[in-house]
């Protein structure tokens, strides 16, 4: 009976930890395979109907978990996805938004600011303008005339760039520039004179290598302006004042390849630059004024004239 017993007791144990012990030590080990991220991992199957059911229990609530982590995978994706494509978006904005206003009023637009105008005691105004253009653009073809266009005022805003005047805007073929707004500063005038003669000269260079008889008529006044923003779907930054009226004057009146200045101008850089002494010329409402052409840097030996 003794062994009897035993042999049972034995039997039981051997059952228990078949039928009980080891699914559970799966369940676990499949367990601790969950929680360090295996998501695949399963319990195996047993036999016995409450074992069958915690494991069919616990690999569902697996599978629901995987699915939810996917999900919210899933979900981080196309939240970075429109984060980058957000972020491109806001980086072309930002680049329109240069290709139109100085980088000084975009920043301040991007601050907040919605209303923007300012006076400035003395800026320096220019505007230059192709010699003929009307003629020429009835000779050749609408694209020939954008292109040519577009060769020339690209090669200007480089220079804009190199002597740090901003381009106010176009107006078909005459190109405007300031300095000293909206960034002032005390050397506008030279800053202006020296765009003006690289201008000339970068416009001649042009036109002997595209075959092109081109000429610039270019005109600089100084002065008070006042200059802001206007518009709100197309925003423009603008100047306003007598100064631009005279400036635009000085251009019209001046000749081929020569660069016409008021007394103003040539009173701030008689130090710095050569003059030759234009005349006078009428202008509307105000009269005649004394004009110079700026010819060029002048040699420091020299007294100025």
């Amino acid at each position: 009976l003794s062994g009897l017993l035993l042999i049972s007791t034995v039997a039981s144990l051997g059952l228990i930890v078949q039928r009980v012990l080891r699914p559970i030590e799966g369940l676990v080990g499949t367990a601790r395979k969950v929680s360090s991220g295996d998501l695949d991992a399963r319990a195996p199957e047993v036999s016995g109907a409450e074992l069958t059911a915690l494991t069919d229990t616990f690999n569902r609530m697996v599978g629901s978990l995987e699915n939810q982590i996917n999900e919210v995978t899933d979900a981080r994706e196309r939240i970075a996805a429109q984060a980058e494509d957000l972020d491109r978006q806001r980086q072309q904005s930002e680049r329109l938004l240069l290709n139109v206003l100085p980088a000084s009023i975009a920043d301040r637009i991007k601050g907040g600011e919605s209303s923007i105008a300012e006076s400035f005691p003395e800026v320096s105004v220019c505007f230059s303008d192709i010699v003929g253009f009307t003629a020429m653009s009835e000779r050749i073809g609408a694209r020939q005339v954008v292109d040519m266009l577009n060769e020339i005022f690209s090669l200007l805003d480089k220079l804009t760039e190199k002597h740090k005047v901003e381009k106010i805007k176009t107006i078909g073929d005459c190109y405007m520039v300031v300095a000293g707004a909206p960034d002032r500063s005390p050397t506008h005038a030279q800053q202006i004179a020296a765009f003006a003669l690289d201008l000339q000269e970068t416009l001649a260079q042009y036109s002997q290598s595209s075959g092109r008889d081109i000429a610039m008529r270019t005109g600089v006044h100084t002065g008070t302006v006042v200059a802001g923003i206007i518009g709100t779907s197309k925003m423009s930054y603008d100047l306003w004042g007598d100064v631009v009226n005279v400036a635009s004057r000085m251009e019209s009146t001046s000749l081929p390849g020569r660069i016409q200045v008021s007394d103003a101008v040539r009173v701030r850089l008689q130090d710095d630059y050569d003059f030759e002494s234009r005349g006078t010329i009428e202008l509307r409402n105000r009269g005649t004024m004394d004009t110079f052409f700026l010819t060029g840097p002048r040699d420091r030996d020299e007294a100025p004239t």
